[in-house]
């Protein structure tokens, strides 16, 4: 899961438990509470992943690299 501060927020995006997750959510560092911001993202260049980073840039989140769900064509996660 990714982790990026954005003022007084942390915004989470994927992770992974039994499945891959493609949610966007928030912490307010002031109140303690999770927001879902959008759930189940679904956008072809925007796809459920984990072990991955990024940042915050102006009122952008930027995300890169790596895993995604399990290609049984390929024989492997798909790598970004």
């Amino acid at each position: 899961m990714g982790v990026f501060p954005i003022g007084n927020k942390f915004i989470t995006y994927g992770g992974i438990s039994a499945n891959i997750f493609n949610d966007i959510r928030s912490l307010d560092s002031v109140d303690f509470e999770w927001k879902v911001l959008k759930e189940n993202v679904e956008h072809h260049d925007f796809v459920g992943r984990f072990g991955h980073i990024g940042c915050g840039f102006e009122r952008y989140m930027v995300i890169f690299g790596g895993c995604g769900p399990y290609s049984k064509k390929l024989k492997k996660r798909n790598n970004y």
